[in-house]
């Protein structure tokens, strides 16, 4: 019967996985380009939607080179 259902539980997910990150910081991104649409996108002439994409990108990069043995968390 449609509505009956209980809402599945998210799966979990590992912190430093590529999902795990976007899930966890990727509204860093959604807040900056929030904050400075303007200033960040006079002279790229990039879209909105690609800049999205590059801190996206850089945020996976960034998990990528992460080393926890550093003993520095990941922000």
């Amino acid at each position: 019967f449609p509505g009956s259902r209980s809402p599945r539980p998210e799966p979990a997910v590992d912190e430093l996985s590529p999902a795990g990150v976007l899930h966890a910081y990727g509204s860093v991104v959604e807040v900056a380009l929030r904050r400075w649409p303007a200033a960040v996108l006079v002279g790229t002439g990039l879209d909105v939607d690609d800049l999205r994409q590059e801190g996206l990108l850089g945020l996976l990069a960034a998990a990528r080179s992460f080393d926890p043995d550093r003993g520095v968390p990941f922000p």
